[in-house]
Order: structure tokens, then sequence, then C-alpha cells
């Protein structure tokens, strides 16, 4: 399992390397069979937790990028329950949540 994160790679009942997924590819249905299995993994400490952590995990990365949230401003806050980073987070995550359910359903 990645550092932080909520998902350990041998829960998943797909192989995650073999056979190797290419960026360089339109999707196919392995790919998305992969996005919506782990994407459930990750949904299942709610669209709250998940967006706290990703949250976390992109301040983490880059710092900066709080200047970009207002939320963000206070550092004492914007972590507790029902803040509007967790309200945000949620959001962000539901939308995730739409756009990977709805992956079987692009055009080729």
């Amino acid at each position: 399992m990645a550092a932080g994160s909520p998902v350990n790679a041998t829960e998943l009942p797909l192989d995650l390397v073999n056979p190797p997924v290419s960026a360089d590819e339109p999707l196919d249905a392995r790919d998305i069979e992969l996005v919506q299995t782990t994407f459930k993994k990750v949904a299942e400490v709610g669209p709250e937790a998940a967006g706290r952590i990703l949250f976390g995990h992109i301040f983490r990365i880059a710092p900066e990028a709080k200047g970009l949230f207002p939320f963000a401003r206070d550092e004492e806050t914007m972590w507790l329950p029902g803040s509007q980073l967790e309200k945000h987070g949620a959001r962000v995550v539901n939308t995730v949540a739409t756009a990977v359910s709805l992956l079987n359903d692009l055009e080729a």
C-alpha cells in the first residue's frame, strides 16, 4: 500500500501490473474496470474523508495551492468536521464518482 493510501493493492481482485497500462492508448474495458474497482475501494471511506485525504495530499505536495482556496487560510479550522474544506472535498469526490461510474458510457 502506498504511504497514506486507503487502498491496499493486495485487496483488489485485479492485477494492477500485468498487462501494463499504457497512458498513450485509449481506455479499454480492463482500464475502466481498474479505475472503477480501485475508486470503489477509495469511496468506502466516504466522500468527506476521501476529500480530506485528497486535499491533504495536494497541500503536502504543493503548499502554495492553499492560496487558491479561501477555506485553506485557517489551518486550525480547515480540517474540522463540517468545514468548508470537507464540504468542497466531498463535492470533488462525488463529481469524480459520477465520472467514474459513467466510464462505460464513453463513445469510442
